[in-house]
């Protein structure tokens, strides 16, 4: 499991903690990702490929709502691209 994260965001820091914590307690590995800006994004997701088998986007303070979702220095990033989020984590069962 990865868990991404705005390193200059504290709540989101936070959130990362915790989140791996409950991770472990399941037993799963945790690779932990800090990004500072949308930019930042694209090329942490590109080292994740092959790597992970879900992905844990930590609220953040990083860029307008989505921005994990497409949203990247004011253009969209191209869905179609073979860089995209190995996978979520919902809560609802």
């Amino acid at each position: 499991m990865a868990i991404m994260a705005n390193a200059g965001y504290a709540a989101a820091v936070v959130e990362m903690a915790e989140m791996e914590a409950a991770a472990h307690t399941l037993g799963l590995n945790v690779t932990k990702l800090q990004v500072q800006r949308p930019d930042d994004i694209p090329p942490t997701m590109e080292r994740l490929k092959g790597r992970t088998d879900a992905l844990y986007a930590c609220a953040a303070n990083i860029a307008p709502a989505g921005c994990f979702h497409g949203v990247g220095r004011g253009r969209p990033i191209d869905q179609s691209s073979s860089v995209a989020p190995p996978g979520r984590l919902s809560a609802a069962t």
